[in-house]
């Protein structure tokens, strides 16, 4: 994520990269945030809602995911 975040690894790399479940759902989250400080609101729900539908529900992550879901689509 950090190396995503930094410009050293692309989101295709980021998200082959994840390869346990924990990990696919911090990369399906994160997506999620930089698509949505980007704009992109289409992606930024597909990518939210993948993270709510994978992530534990007693992952920060999850609960992120919840919450910018409804301020996104209320």
């Amino acid at each position: 994520m950090i190396d995503f975040y930094l410009g050293r690894r692309s989101l295709d790399e980021m998200g082959t990269a994840a390869s346990k479940p924990n990990e696919k759902c911090e990369a399906a989250f994160y997506t999620g945030e930089w698509q949505l400080l980007r704009g992109d609101k289409v992606q930024a729900t597909a990518s939210l809602q993948l993270a709510a539908d994978i992530c534990p529900k007693t992952f920060t992550e999850y609960t992120g995911a919840i919450t910018e879901l409804k301020r996104i689509n209320p």
